[in-house]
């Protein structure tokens, strides 16, 4: 997929949704008000919190190299979204940050899941490209943003499971914001030479690098992505369960 999904694909105009309120106001997204709601966050007070905080870095995080508004653009269509049900639930417990969707009939509005260990910090790559002799690790924010991007690609039809390089691509965008190592790929997949900005903690020239990158095959994302649930083509009759996990 080509860099930009986010700001060129249109999303159709959803109901906004009531219960979200709470912590889409900490991050400046305005909603139309609907009397019910459908976007939720499991449990209340310390939770409520840690998501609303999350979503408050994710709102005011700025990319040096200019690309912060496919962030923002991404939290305003995660909130209008009203074809399913979505709840992040935090699970400290959690090896792994996933989206998954359960089975159920087509057109069917089932609700979806985002667990989410606030507490993960894991490693993910063997060598961070501005210092090799670090490790690129899972951090909470930009994991959480990771799986955003998934339950977006499913309201918008896709399955987020054939869209792992796209939802690192934007997971970059915040790790530049931060100094944080980038991801290289997902897996054995590779981001495309496009999709890379080089930005380290020392210098950001954004610019694409100039050795050659793998692009990744329709393969390679299978191989790179999760195994436990089966996937299905969008025009199925039903939809399997199936995730998209950091």
């Amino acid at each position: 997929m080509k860099p930009g999904w986010l700001s060129a694909r249109r999303f159709a105009t959803c109901s906004c949704l009531l219960s979200v309120l709470i912590f889409a106001s900490a991050i400046g997204v305005p909603l139309p008000v609907r009397a019910e709601s459908r976007h939720r966050v499991c449990g209340t007070g310390p939770d409520l919190e840690l998501v609303s905080a999350a979503f408050e870095q994710m709102q005011q995080s700025i990319d040096p190299c200019g690309d912060s508004g496919e962030i923002r653009s991404l939290l305003a269509a995660f909130q209008r979204c009203a074809k399913s049900t979505y709840r992040i639930c935090t699970d400290p417990t959690a090896s792994r940050n996933y989206f998954d969707r359960p089975s159920g009939p087509r057109d069917t509005a089932i609700t979806r899941a985002i667990t989410w260990n606030p507490a993960l910090r894991t490693d993910l790559e063997a060598q961070c490209d501005d210092d090799p002799s670090l490790p690129v690790r899972r951090d909470p924010i930009a994991s959480l943003l990771h799986e955003l991007v998934h339950a977006v690609q499913d309201c918008d039809g896709l399955n987020p499971g054939e869209h792992e390089l796209e939802a690192v691509r934007i997971e970059n965008i915040y790790r530049r914001s931060t100094g944080l190592c980038q991801r290289g790929g997902y897996g054995e997949a590779r981001l495309p030479p496009e999709a890379v900005k080089t930005c380290g903690a020392h210098s950001c020239p954004c610019s694409v690098p100039s050795e050659s990158v793998e692009v990744a095959t329709h393969e390679q994302l299978a191989r790179s992505a999760p195994t436990s649930h089966t996937t299905s083509a969008s025009g199925d009759a039903e939809l399997q369960s199936e995730d998209g996990g950091d």
